[in-house]
């Protein structure tokens, strides 16, 4: 059960010491193995460097292996006890991924970001008629799941691509696109449902990656393939990020 998620009365802001980084067991909902990384965004995380406040953006990059996930909420406060603290840039990138490797049983890469890259050059697929072209990137705009504890809504776009989409029609891939609009669960569970019912409906390579608007200063982007060992898809930004 969540310790943070959900609760308004969860801590107290002048405790943050007592805050504790929570970890949720990862589902796995998908019968393929798939690869890829969760990137999440943290966009208001501040410390001191040079006795300065410093207020900066945080890549944190979680293999989708880990058998654990981060709760959010608990990222966020844990975030929320650096802001007095003293740290130069490369220290404190060292002391978060040894922190969150530990804490995920996994390899943990943290990034100070300076600039996103731009998104992909894409073709929109939410009123696409007709076969996929291969190694052609497709984006639906405004998918939507729900958080598994507050029913409060998740809102992203979604990039598909594939080396070899075989003729999938985009009628299929739409269908359980919107199949998946409502969705209980978390970001990273609801990309690996989404992935394992395109490959069940059309077995080929295949990249999915889910945009999701942030949250709390944060945002979680889950990145899954299969059948491939190198993901075109960096770690952009889009627009209403």
């Amino acid at each position: 059960m969540p310790k943070y998620l959900g609760k308004s009365d969860s801590y107290q802001a002048n405790n943050l010491d007592d805050v504790s980084l929570e970890i949720i067991p990862r589902e796995t909902n998908t019968a393929y193995v798939l690869n890829g990384w969760d990137y999440w965004n943290a966009y208001e995380f501040m410390h001191l460097q040079n006795d300065e406040p410093v207020l900066a953006c945080l890549e944190i990059k979680i293999p989708c292996s880990s058998k654990f996930i981060i709760e959010s909420k608990s990222m966020k406060l844990f975030l929320n006890k650096f802001f007095n603290q003293e740290f130069q840039a490369n220290d404190i990138t060292s002391n978060l991924s040894n922190t969150f490797s530990e804490a995920l049983d996994a390899n943990v890469d943290v990034n100070i970001i300076q600039q996103y890259s731009n998104p992909p050059d894409f073709k929109p697929l939410n009123k696409h008629s007709g076969a996929l072209v291969s190694e052609t990137v497709y984006r639906f705009q405004g998918y939507r799941s729900l958080c598994p504890v507050t029913s409060q809504p998740d809102f992203a776009n979604l990039f598909f691509f594939s080396e070899n989409f075989n003729n999938l029609d985009s009628q299929v891939l739409l269908s359980i696109i919107k199949n998946h609009m409502h969705t209980q669960a978390f970001h990273e569970a609801c990309i690996e449902s989404i992935t394992n019912e395109i490959l069940k409906a059309h077995e080929t390579d295949l990249q999915v990656f889910g945009r999701f608007l942030r949250r709390g200063g944060i945002d979680i982007n889950p990145l899954r393939c299969f059948n491939t060992t190198n993901p075109i898809f960096e770690n952009f930004r889009e627009f209403n990020q």
